[in-house]
């Protein structure tokens, strides 16, 4: 049986050898003052840069075939509405909205209001960035190429 070590948010009271949380959110992980000022502190600091968040983002963003098909349509045409798309999906409005929320939240699409119409299409600036993010992420492995046997 393998033993499990520990890492406590809480920091070592070097004057009577007590354990204590700085701060209450001290708890739950969150670095604290004292955790930078204290080298006895075990507070974990996330092991994720603001680069893996955006990443993520952009990737929760195409996980949908759907929204992969969106994007593909927007990108060959100059940008339409969505009565446009729901005309060529085989999808509600409602879900076509739903779809069109997560890319226009993810950056990868822009709506220009034109009332009562929302007009889409594609954001060529965040475009790029995720393509390059993208790009840099699978070039971290070198692809795997199956040995026979």
């Amino acid at each position: 049986m393998k033993d499990h070590m520990m890492i406590s948010p809480y920091v070592l009271n070097q004057e009577n050898a007590s354990w204590y949380a700085p701060r209450p959110w001290a708890r739950f992980g969150y670095l604290t003052e004292e955790a930078y000022l204290s080298p006895q502190s075990f507070v974990m600091e996330p092991a994720y840069t603001d680069t893996h968040t955006r990443l993520a983002r952009l990737a929760k963003a195409l996980a949908h075939p759907a929204r992969v098909w969106i994007l593909q349509f927007l990108d060959q045409v100059d940008g339409c509405i969505v009565g446009d798309l729901v005309k060529v999906l085989p999808l509600s409005q409602s879900s076509v909205s739903q779809h069109l929320a997560e890319l226009k939240a993810s950056g990868l699409i822009q709506g220009d209001i034109d009332p009562p119409r929302v007009r889409y299409c594609i954001n060529r600036q965040t475009w790029e960035e995720a393509r390059t993010l993208f790009g840099a992420f699978l070039q971290l492995a070198p692809p795997h190429t199956p040995q026979e046997d």
